[in-house]
């Protein structure tokens, strides 16, 4: 299996997926960020509005995140499948963390959404940004 990506336009590897959750409901595509440094996966707070969700039906986690765009605790997706755009595997996340509304940052490249190392330790991960390639694969890669 293989899903393909690409460089986004602000230069971070990258994925479009949908993104899917029964309850509450949320059902869209997002463009995910591949982010290697960070231990999960987060909806930023502009995905979260493009995609209407409804923070009152969301519980928030115990504690902050170690992020520098927000201090308090984010919200909790929870259950949430991730369909790579043009591929017919899905993969499944207990949680995504969603940034609280009013909270995050003004910068002048608001944060992404990200897929960190808990969905991204599924695969192996290979970027050629020369080539501009980029692949997650459960292949044997050598």
């Amino acid at each position: 299996m293989r899903i393909n990506g690409y460089w986004s336009q602000a230069g971070w590897p990258a994925i479009y997926a949908l993104v899917e959750c029964s309850f509450p409901y949320v059902r869209g595509y997002v463009e995910f960020a591949l982010d290697t440094g960070s231990p999960f996966s987060i909806l930023s707070q502009a995905d979260a509005q493009k995609l209407s969700v409804n923070y009152n039906k969301l519980s928030r986690a115990p504690k902050p995140l170690i992020i520098a765009t927000f201090a308090d605790p984010p919200y909790v997706l929870k259950n949430v499948s991730i369909t790579p755009y043009k591929s017919h595997h899905q993969e499944s996340l207990s949680e995504v963390f969603v940034i609280p509304p009013e909270k995050e940052l003004k910068k002048s490249i608001p944060m992404p959404s990200i897929l960190g190392r808990d969905f991204l330790n599924r695969f192996h991960v290979i970027l050629k940004k020369g080539q501009g390639e980029i692949i997650l694969t459960d292949e044997l890669v050598l």
